[in-house]
């Protein structure tokens, strides 16, 4: 059996390939701690939540997809950054008297 420890981003074993088993998760209904392939609850089988992270500059759980901070932007640890010439475009509303432009 491999004892080798990979980095975290790793999702199978850098020496044997292994697949890495899935964390346990804890129900948020019940709080029972369940297997990580189980996709529901064995105890009262509410749904297994669905994969996030956690943004390190403010703290928003964001879903798996996404590769940047749905509140601040800030890119997911491990994501590629965007390439040099993209652009982001803002939808900005501005109220009705409200001066736009310098």
């Amino acid at each position: 059996s491999c004892t080798l420890e990979n980095a975290d981003d790793r999702r199978s074993c850098e020496a044997c390939e292994a697949a890495r088993p899935l964390p346990p998760w804890s129900c948020a209904s019940c709080t029972f701690e369940n297997r990580g392939l189980d996709e529901e609850c064995e105890v009262c089988h509410t749904a297994k939540p669905a994969p996030t992270w956690t943004c390190a500059a403010c703290t928003l759980q964001n879903g798996d997809a996404l590769t940047a901070c749905d509140a601040c932007g800030a890119a997911r640890p491990g994501a590629s950054p965007p390439p040099a010439n993209s652009t982001v475009e803002y939808d900005v509303v501005v109220p009705d008297g409200v001066p736009v432009g310098g």
